[in-house]
């Protein structure tokens, strides 16, 4: 009879190790995923007013999401790409968000100001999965 329990307890244990050894290879597939980088241009707009307070009903933001690959944030030439990437994202939204201005300029450098947290960590994640 102990024996038979031996052999549950061993088998038991295989079994955990199997398990814990898949989630680590599952952790580590996909410790190389990043968020994307969402871009946005806020904009207010006023299709009508409420009638008790006399206040605006609407407020629209445009946003974009850009893919962050880890493999290309790992040098320099990846981080300028996504850069130029979000450049692009940033007037294209601002241009959405109000298509009757013909200057954008400050939309964009909120937009990109506004989005340099995420890159920043989109960086940092990346460089630390490689590492790993």
């Amino acid at each position: 009879m102990k024996v038979a329990i031996n052999s549950i307890h061993s088998r038991t244990l295989s079994v955990a190790l199997a398990i814990g050894a898949l989630t680590v290879l599952g952790a580590v597939a996909h410790a190389d995923e990043l968020d994307p980088i969402t871009v946005s241009a806020p904009v207010v707009k006023v299709t009508g007013h409420d009638e008790a307070t006399n206040a605006p009903i609407e407020q629209i933001t445009v946003q974009a999401r850009i893919a962050a690959d880890a493999e290309t944030l790992r040098n320099e030439s990846g981080v300028v790409l996504l850069k130029d990437r979000v450049l692009e994202a940033a007037q294209k939204v601002c241009a959405a968000a109000d298509p009757t201005l013909q200057e954008h300029g400050s939309c964009i450098r909120q937009a990109i100001k506004d989005v340099q947290p995420q890159i920043a960590a989109a960086i940092a994640q990346a460089k630390a999965n490689s590492v790993q």
